[in-house]
């Protein structure tokens, strides 16, 4: 019973150790092949961008902004919402545009001073970065009335 357990242990070590050399194979790009995939190198993920509309001391009822980027080093890559307002409507059909508009509202009591209302990742097309505009279009409180408000970004450049 010894001797079947040892040479049980021995076959399964024997079949961990990997595929035999002769079983890869080249690719093009010069990565292991075995059973039909190729090893890509992993590329990191972009961090998102924080979108935010300042509402100074008035309470944010509803918002309307445009992100401008270049359409031909970046595209969107998602659009996520924030626990501080209602998430975003926008069209991911242009994402690869260069402008996107997002506009949410919400009826119950809005946060006050600046919020984050969007999170937004971009993904590079070629390695290089974009210029990334923020405009308000709209913003006015919960009961409707205009805010002179503000809007920005985490940051001017992405990806």
């Amino acid at each position: 019973m010894k001797a079947c357990a040892v040479l049980l242990a021995t076959a399964f070590l024997a079949g961990c150790a990997g595929a035999p050399e002769s079983a890869a194979r080249r690719t093009d790009a010069g990565q292991d092949e075995r059973e039909g995939l190729v090893s890509e190198p992993i590329a990191p993920v972009p961090e998102p961008v924080d979108i935010s509309v300042d509402a100074g001391d008035r309470e944010l009822g509803a918002y309307t902004l445009r992100l401008f980027f270049d359409r031909t080093l970046v595209r969107i890559a998602s659009i996520d919402s924030t626990p501080w307002f209602k998430p975003p409507d926008y069209n991911s059909q242009l994402f690869s545009s260069g402008e996107v508009t997002l506009s949410a509202y919400q009826t119950e009591r809005g946060p006050r001073g600046r919020t984050v209302v969007a999170r937004v990742t971009f993904e590079s097309l070629g390695g290089l970065q974009s210029p990334l505009v923020v405009r308000l279009v709209t913003i006015v409180d919960g009961e409707a009335r205009p805010i002179l408000g503000t809007s920005g970004a985490s940051r001017d450049k992405v990806p």
